[in-house]
């Protein structure tokens, strides 16, 4: 078979630049690395010169490097790396010298930060008794007239506003921002000297504190309900936050506030991502939600921000990678290793933990209830088996894949944040109300995540500067293969050089495209006979005159990925197409936030439309424009062939669960209460597809009313899901979307995304400055030749200088400082003389210098 799509396009020189305390510096290559809870760190090779010797050793000297972007319109510089000079090599190998810089994201300086640094009170209980402060299942108790750390860090604002007692914080990114408002805030009045001398200018000369976002959709105080961090809400947050907070205190001084960050997190399933190709978006102190930029607004770049792990979510549209872009893939999988069975809390661990006497009977109850879980089914069955009859062997069974492989177990123990619940002394009533099947949904979840994480491989590109890592991703092979994989970006590393840049990306959590669509179809038939057994279990009961069945928690309804995320509420953002799309939009591509109510409304509108319920479709969503779209849409992209070469549209129709409980809750409002808006009332006409459809009235009730909203209610909660995905069909590219495989140009544009421009980042910065202009084609007024196809400026920072220096490696004075005067300099020499005296002998000479 001949193999297809090879790039025809001819190869882009890309231009970049290097700026060092805000000049514009010459540079002969750079490497800048980013990574799943790694700090973005760039290396720079310059050209040798003395005066360059340990520059920035006594310091905290700037660096950014642009990149000349040429796939979004008129070329223009675009952010690749900021951040600080760490630390500085030399090398000489047979006359070849070199001096490099290392250099690292602003975030490191999180590893600087301790308790003891941000107040003046060194014990979180001096001058109050230990009972008064401290965290409740309900609050967090403060003295009222300052920040207790570590915790203020989960109460809201920070500190009470005159009362001594405070709620806890709604979102994860109110957690690490509360440090930042600690370390700004001029209110607060136990703010220490290293805090209020270094921290705190540190802060506002970098922008440090306009670089925190919060996530559209999960973090959105209009779709925030109760709790914090996604894993707590599903298990009785108040209770579990109670224990979180304690964590934080074992830490106390013994970590820094990365240490802390990193514990806490990490237990909880989130993530810290550090994004060195921000967008400039407009924001605001308290929500921090990213919007499109406005003049009026605050200017905000999207460098970090908190996430909860989505291995096996939808990727964006920057992070798919088609046959035309990637010169060498790499996939690679270790298949005695990957998991057949998994175990949690089976009876063994149970007893080992001694449940009745530690925990009490009614969390002993929920462990082998709830927690004690198994994956596959089969393997949950036996298990659960042996718990009723101990003399039963719950191992004694084998997995259609195990008859062949031999059974290779997972057993794991109470995830972390589960053991809070005891912690906290939960009481066993709130316990055993637990939702069951985020458990069960976990067994599953972990027995994917531990196969696919032997799974990994790499990617080596023409340079492309779109891909993020932390998020998933797919590439695409050529057809002779077909080994098209999704993954989970774990690393990505520019490398830019005078005579080419590229880009490689690692993955883990690997599977190929069809064996993903073998467990999507999987998990459909499962939740479609669950929905059936649940429509005749209440059909008997509506003719038995028995209660309705419960309908709080629906399943997951439509999605577009598997396995399924654990969490409803991650689940439908970053496996929904519609979710996952506003979500990215907002995020990568400067889009408007948009509320969780509002993406279902569309949904029940679509689902309308399929029904004929609101007329003709306007836009078939086969015909939708594929660069339009910010989430991998692969309905749009790729099609499912049979062995007669037969072509089929992927479909996949259906209300996610967040759209179900939206529906439903309108429902449970129009029977009880009638106080539904015309448009709440709109959204469940067009649900149930009745526009004559009323609410009931609590003062003269109807029960036949009353009846017909109960049957809507099984009716909604019954809808199945359509979908034809299925692992059978071998995969190619539908004819729409035939350039993106063909074309690198066109590839590039799919992925392209609003990086932060040259001027976007001078405007955001408080300190910039266009000093300079030079135009593109044109050269250096110094006479160099080199040209660029942007326009960029020779200085764009105006830091407040420190003395001349001669000999920058000398090291930093003796002595301490009490306090620092309006005119302190922002740096400990004059580095940006020396810096313009360097470019300009660089550029002039030959030879380095001697």
């Amino acid at each position: 078979m001949t193999t297809l799509y090879r790039n025809p396009d001819r190869a882009d020189h890309t231009s970049w630049i290097v700026y060092m305390n805000g000049v514009e510096v010459p540079c002969e290559s750079a490497t800048i690395t980013s990574g799943v809870w790694a700090f973005s760190e760039c290396v720079l090779n310059m050209v040798p010169d003395k005066d360059l010797v340990r520059l920035g050793s006594g310091d905290r000297v700037p660096v950014q490097v642009f990149y000349a972007d040429q796939w979004q319109g008129t070329p223009e510089f675009r952010m690749l790396f900021d951040g600080e000079i760490t630390g500085f090599g030399y090398v000489n190998a047979r006359g070849q010298r070199r001096l490099s810089f290392r250099c690292a994201d602003y975030m490191q300086i999180l590893t600087q930060l301790f308790f003891f640094f941000m107040s003046s009170v060194d014990n979180i209980a001096t001058g109050v008794a230990d009972q008064a402060i401290g965290a409740t299942p309900t609050q967090i108790n403060l003295p009222g007239f300052a920040p207790i750390y570590p915790y203020s860090l989960f109460a809201e604002g920070l500190v009470p506003a005159g009362d001594t007692s405070a709620p806890y914080i709604k979102r994860p990114i109110d957690f690490i921002y509360n440090v930042v408002k600690g370390l700004t805030s001029v209110a607060l009045s136990n703010r220490s000297i290293p805090g209020v001398n270094f921290f705190s200018p540190w802060v506002r000369r970098t922008g440090f504190h306009r670089r925190f976002i919060a996530l559209p959709l999960l973090e959105d105080p209009a779709n925030t309900e109760d709790g914090i961090f996604p894993i707590l809400r599903a298990v009785q947050a108040d209770w579990a936050m109670a224990a979180v907070a304690r964590l934080a205190t074992s830490i106390n001084n013994s970590g820094s506030i990365w240490d802390m960050i990193t514990q806490i997190f990490q237990t909880l399933m989130v993530e810290m991502t550090s994004l060195p190709t921000p967008a400039a978006v407009s924001s605001d102190y308290e929500t921090l939600l990213p919007r499109p930029l406005a003049d009026s607004e605050h200017k905000f770049l999207t460098n970090y921000f908190v996430k909860p792990q989505f291995l096996f979510g939808l990727p964006p549209a920057c992070n798919v990678i088609f046959p035309s872009q990637h010169a060498t893939f790499m996939y690679d999988e270790e298949y005695l290793t990957q998991p057949t069975r998994v175990y949690y809390n089976d009876e063994a661990l149970s007893q080992f933990l001694n449940t009745e006497n530690s925990m009490g009977s009614g969390l002993s109850t929920m462990l082998r209830d709830a927690m004690s879980v198994g994956y596959p089914p089969a393997v949950n069955d036996a298990m659960r088996a042996a718990l009723e009859n101990t003399q039963i062997n719950g191992k004694n069974i084998l997995t259609e894949e195990e008859y062949f492989k031999g059974p290779v177990v997972l057993r794991r123990q109470l995830p972390r944040w589960f053991t809070f619940l005891q912690q906290a002394n939960m009481p066993p009533t709130t316990a055993t109300s637990t939702d069951n099947t985020v458990f069960q949904l976990y067994a599953k979840y972990e027995y994917f995540k531990e196969r696919y994480a032997r799974r990994s491989g790499s990617v080596n590109l023409a340079f492309n500067p779109y891909i993020v890592a932390g998020f998933p991703c797919a590439v695409f092979e050529d057809l002779d293969t077909e080994v098209h994989i999704f993954g989970y970006v774990t690393r990505v590393q520019h490398s830019l050089t005078n005579s080419g840049c590229t880009t490689s990306m690692s993955y883990s959590y690997g599977r190929t495209m069809r064996e993903m669509f073998t467990l999507l179809r999987e998990q459909f038939d499962l939740e479609n006979e669950a929905l059936r057994e649940q429509e005749a279990a209440q059909q008997e009961a509506d003719e038995e005159g028995e209660a309705a069945a419960d309908i709080t928690t629906p399943v997951a309804g439509a999605v577009a990925m598997a396995p399924p995320e654990p969490i409803r509420e991650v689940r439908d953002v970053i496996q929904n197409f519609d979710r996952a799309d506003a979500f990215y939009k907002a995020l990568f591509w400067k889009g408007a936030s948009t509320t969780n109510n509002s993406i279902s409304i569309a949904q029940l509108e679509a689902e309308a439309e399929r029904r004929n319920l609101l007329g003709p479709q306007a836009n078939p969503a086969n015909t939708l424009e594929i660069n339009a779209t910010h989430v991998f849409r692969y309905d749009k992209i790729i099609e499912l062939v049979d062995e007669e070469g037969d072509a089929t549209t992927i479909v996949i129709d259906g209300l996610d669960a967040s759209a179900k409980t939206y529906v439903l809750g309108l429902l449970d409002r129009m029977e009880n209460t009638g106080d539904l808006t015309e448009e709440e009332l709109k959204a469940v006409q067009i649900a149930v597809g009745r526009n004559e459809l009323r609410q009931q009235n609590p003062d003269n009730r109807d029960p036949n009313l009353t009846q017909e909203i109960q049957s809507i209610v099984s009716a909604v909660t019954a809808a199945q899901v359509n979908s034809n995905v299925t692992g059978e069909k071998s995969i190619r590219p539908r004819q729409e979307a035939m350039y993106l495989f063909e074309s690198r140009r066109a590839a590039m544009a799919y992925g392209a995304r609003p990086i932060c421009t040259l001027d976007e980042y001078i405007d955001f910065h408080e300190k910039g400055v266009r000093v300079g202009a030079v135009d593109p084609t044109a050269a250096l007024a110094s006479g160099s030749a080199r040209a660029f196809k942007a326009k960029y400026y020779q200085q764009i920072l105006n830091l407040k200088p420190g003395p001349p220096v001669e000999y920058p490696g000398a090291g930093a004075s003796e002595g301490t400082i009490a306090a620092r005067d309006e005119e302190f300099p922002d740096s400990r020499a004059n580095w940006t003389a020396l810096l313009l005296k360097y470019t300009q002998r660089v550029l002039r000479r030959i030879s380095p210098r001697k």
